[in-house]
């Protein structure tokens, strides 16, 4: 290569890098939303080929985005917010029983949940009690400030929405164009494209539906056994589903156990116990690397955990899934980087016989 060919390339590369960082700046505060429209879009997808097919206004491609995003986001919205209405009015019930009339009945239950966490952990020395009272009058007081900033959530929602519209709409021609200027060729571009959609759909599949059945299965064995508050149990069985290698078994099962001993609750006691063991429990080991397998994704679940992890950590609650798709995109490129080496060891292998 020429000297003014190398110095034309690396000019053109080195302003490539810094109008690139300067674009990363740009829509560094989008990217929680933009992932988000992401998910959403290839889990849409199905529905969206499914009316571009078989709708009359199939040669409407706007109209079928539309009415998929439409639809997509009505039913999360809806779901998210009887959801939320329903958790609302069981954490200020709670509230209130601990403040009319409530107080001392939970004081003793709470003494004797001490008494038996004492006889496991001698040095023991928080007060359960305060602690649980507290809690409540948090989650009570704090639970309606998830919804206050309603200008910014609504703008999200609404750039969520037409994120999504857009990228159903217009998506092919997009990884089109992505595909025709990258410098490798179309099939590892489609293998890296395959990767990015197995993890998302792996993630999606594999940990929140799984997180939803269980809370499903939580609140049902709640209610058999007649114990109060099963839905804010679900929602906090959900939410501890989410958190590998724990689960609802720590955060649900374990302490609710605890607590209907202590109240001399002996046979509900054994019946949630052994609920949360067999009926929940036993989702997450079963169910779980099942639908991740369903979902397309090849990532060791390990390596699905420490990347979620990291992601959460590196940017947020989203981050559950940018963690495992940025992954997938390595290890698609590690793939890629490997067979090209083996191709041209092949290659000069058989120029060795030759």
């Amino acid at each position: 290569m020429s000297i003014p060919r190398l110095v034309e390339y690396g000019f053109l590369f080195l302003l490539l890098a810094a109008v690139g960082y300067v674009a990363w700046k740009v829509f560094a505060p989008f990217v929680g939303v933009l992932a988000l429209s992401v998910v959403i879009t290839v889990l849409a997808y199905p529905f969206y080929e499914r009316l571009h097919y078989t709708a009359p206004w199939r040669n409407y491609p706007g109209v079928n985005a539309f009415l998929t995003v439409l639809g997509v986001y009505t039913v999360i919205i809806g779901a998210t917010a009887i959801f939320a209405a329903v958790i609302l009015r069981e954490a200020r019930a709670i509230y209130a029983a601990f403040n009319d009339g409530g107080t001392e009945t939970f004081g003793v239950y709470m003494q004797n949940i001490e008494h038996l966490v004492r006889v496991l952990i001698p040095d023991f020395t928080i007060n359960i009690a305060d602690l649980a009272r507290n809690t409540a009058g948090i989650v009570a007081s704090n639970i309606s400030s998830l919804f206050a900033s309603t200008a910014t959530t609504i703008a999200l929602l609404f750039l969520s929405m037409l994120i999504s519209f857009y990228l159903l709409r217009d998506g092919k021609q997009a990884i089109s164009y992505l595909i025709s200027v990258s410098p490798l060729n179309d099939i590892d571009d489609r293998k890296v494209l395959d990767r990015i959609v197995g993890a998302i759909r792996g993630i999606i599949f594999g940990v929140m539906m799984v997180a939803i059945i269980q809370a499903v299965m939580t609140m049902l064995g709640l209610t058999i056994f007649g114990v109060e508050r099963a839905v804010l149990f679900g929602f906090i069985a959900a939410f501890a589903a989410l958190i590998p290698g724990v689960g609802p078994g720590l955060f649900v099962f374990v302490p609710l156990t605890i607590y209907l001993v202590a109240t001399g609750q002996y046979m509900v006691a054994l019946g949630v116990g052994v609920w949360g063991f067999l009926a929940v429990g036993t989702i997450d080991n079963i169910l779980g690397p099942l639908l991740m397998r369903r979902g397309g994704t090849s990532l060791h679940p390990l390596v699905i955990l420490l990347s979620a992890l990291g992601g959460i950590t590196a940017f947020g609650l989203i981050g559950f899934v940018i963690g495992p798709v940025i992954m997938s995109i390595f290890v698609a490129l590690l793939e890629i980087y490997s067979d090209h080496i083996a191709k041209k060891r092949l290659e000069n292998e058989r120029v060795g016989v030759n």
